[in-house]
């Protein structure tokens, strides 16, 4: 006999594929959850919103921010990072700063870049 549905998904240690197998065997019902895992990030342009902030980052850095440390630190640390440049794990690592960032100098439209990417990049 098998356990019920319930007890099998209160365990927070099965993997996706083990949940969708034991699911499976449980309920008899096929399931494709390890399969179509990654389905909701079809269409988002990851590299188009980083390429934007990366931008946004640039002009601060070369304009009205270049007295800023912070713009000259991130882009240091972009060229100097060991994972080759991994704008999205860069951006995502330090989205705080950059809004505090972007809010000190009043820029919405940085701000609204910003939130768009991690809601649907981050």
């Amino acid at each position: 006999m098998t356990a019920p549905a319930s007890t099998i998904l209160s365990a927070t240690t099965l993997s996706a594929t083990t949940l969708a197998t034991t699911l499976a065997a449980t309920t008899g019902a096929a399931t494709t959850l390890a399969a179509d895992r990654y389905v909701s990030f079809r269409g988002i342009d990851f590299d188009g919103h980083c390429r934007a902030l990366i931008e946004t980052i640039e002009r601060y850095h070369a304009g009205e921010g270049a007295r800023e440390p912070f713009w000259g630190w991130f882009l240091d640390l972009r060229r100097n990072d060991p994972a080759k440049r991994d704008d999205l794990l860069l951006l995502s690592s330090l989205v705080n700063p950059l809004r505090e960032r972007f809010e000190a100098h009043g820029d919405a439209e940085a701000l609204a870049l910003l939130e768009r990417a991690e809601e649907e990049c981050f």
